[in-house]
Formats: C-alpha cells, sequence, structure tokens
C-alpha cells in the first residue's frame, strides 16, 4: 500500500524517500553505530562485529543496486553532484528538494569509507584469534596493510564520517530550517511547487525485498568462498 497524500492549495506533498530508502538509511545508522561499539569492546562482542559486517556489505551492495532503479530521489542520476547541480544549488539552496550536491558528495564519501571498512575487514587477521572469512585466501601483504587500515585509519575515518553526518544534519535542520529527518521517517516531504513523488507501491517494495535478498545470498557465497 502506497503512502497517502493530503495537499493543499499552498503546500504540495509528495513522496521524497519511498520505504526501500528508509528502512536502509536506519539499518545502516544503526547497523555501523553497532559495529563501532562492537568494535571498541572487542573480545566476545567481536562475534556480533563479524555479523553487522556482513549485514552492512548485504546493505551497501543493496544500495548500489537500488540507486539505479528504486524510487526517484533515491536515485545516483537524481542527486550526483555534477557541477551544474552545485551551480543551481548555489542559486537556489533554500528550496533544494532532496539531497544537496554537498549532501550528496558526503553521501558518496561515506559509502566509499563503508565499502573500504567492509572489504578491508574481510581480509583483516588480529593474529590471535580472529580473522575475516577472506583473509586465507589474500596474500600477507594484503593482509597484513588491510589488518592495519581496518583497525586505526579506517576506524578513524568512519568515526569522522558519521560525526561529520550528524553535525551536517543539525546545521541543516536546526540553523538552516530544512526538515530532513521527518521525511527520512515518513517518506512524505512538503513544496510549495508540484514535484516528482517517488515510486512506493507494493511492487516497488516486493522488487526491494528481492533485491536485499540477493544482496544477502551474494554476501553469503561471497564470505563463503574457498579455493
Amino acid at each position: 500500500m502506497s503512502l497517502k497524500l493530503k495537499p493543499s492549495s499552498d503546500i504540495h506533498p509528495f513522496i521524497l524517500w519511498d520505504l526501500a530508502t528508509r528502512v536502509f538509511h536506519w539499518s545502516l545508522a544503526f547497523s555501523v553505530f553497532g559495529l563501532l561499539v562492537s568494535g571498541l569492546i572487542g573480545g566476545a562482542a567481536l562475534q556480533y562485529h563479524f555479523l553487522l559486517g556482513y549485514w552492512v556489505a548485504s546493505l551497501l551492495v543493496f544500495r548500489v543496486i537500488w540507486g539505479f532503479i528504486g524510487g526517484y530521489w533515491s536515485r545516483f542520476t537524481v542527486f550526483f553532484p555534477t557541477v551544474k547541480r552545485w551551480r543551481q544549488y548555489k542559486l537556489n539552496s533554500n528550496n533544494w528538494i532532496g539531497h544537496t550536491p554537498p549532501g550528496a558528495f558526503a553521501i558518496f564519501v561515506m559509502l566509499m569509507i563503508l565499502f573500504a571498512q567492509v572489504a578491508s575487514g574481510l581480509i583483516s587477521d588480529d593474529e590471535v584469534i580472529n580473522q575475516g572469512p577472506l583473509a586465507h585466501l589474500a596474500p600477507s601483504l594484503w593482509v597484513e596493510i588491510a589488518s592495519h587500515y581496518h583497525r586505526l585509519w579506517g576506524k578513524y575515518l568512519v568515526f569522522g564520517i558519521v560525526v561529520a553526518h550528524l553535525c551536517a544534519i543539525a546545521w541543516y535542520q536546526f540553523w538552516q530550517k530544512r526538515i530532513l529527518i521527518k521525511p527520512m521517517w515518513s517518506g512524505v516531504n512538503q513544496s510549495k511547487a508540484d514535484q516528482i513523488s517517488s515510486k512506493d507501491s507494493i511492487v516497488m517494495r516486493a522488487i526491494a525485498v528481492c533485491i536485499f535478498s540477493l544482496a544477502v545470498v551474494f554476501v553469503y557465497w561471497l564470505i563463503h568462498l574457498d579455493f
């Protein structure tokens, strides 16, 4: 069932974020938090760290695919920070819909940092008891580099991008008076002009479930590779 919108003469509500995008966003947020906490605790908590890592890997694979076929405002082609969009944003930043060019740039950086952290974790080895599922397939030099990156620079980059993301949300929400959190929860935003609504039908949601299921299967296959 799709979201029902109640238009008025002055304000035009529209679906900004489809359900799949919203579920991805909140799942990723809580999962990354869990990864950071379990990684800092270490010990027995690392078993959950591994499971959360596989979950995040599945989410990232899903988001890449959804970025091409998902709801209108979730597609990479709609918010990729091109030079043209940067110029348009400078001229009309107050009425911008969806991800702003600075926000879009931050999103792509975040995705790359998370992909790098997940990939390095797959071949990391703490030389004690914990080893990534693909560490035995990688050359020892790669394992050493990945382990160092995962435990040090990668962790700091994830911390940094999370803090930057939260600060940016606070800036836009409270100083720029742009409503960001509510649409990411309800999916609905409002505009003074007609806007394209993201498709959020039962069919689209079913497609999202199928894609995510395939992403989970792919990650499961990947972590069980053995030559």
